[in-house]
């Protein structure tokens, strides 16, 4: 699940945790090679600063 995958992200970026959930989800286990060790992750997002866009920028 993608929450799953925001708490490995999120445990790599901190850095001092010596534990990283990669088995809470089948998505973080088979990322896990790709998310670990030398990788280097890249998050692209699109975001408008229109009101009308909002739910979708939310989302």
């Amino acid at each position: 699940s993608l929450s799953a995958l925001g708490n490995v992200i999120s445990a790599l970026a901190d850095g001092t945790k010596s534990h990283v959930p990669y088995r809470d989800s089948k998505l973080t286990r088979i990322l896990q090679e790709s998310l670990g060790g030398n990788a280097r992750t890249t998050i692209i997002i699109c975001c408008s600063p229109a009101s009308y866009n909002e739910s979708e920028t939310k989302s």
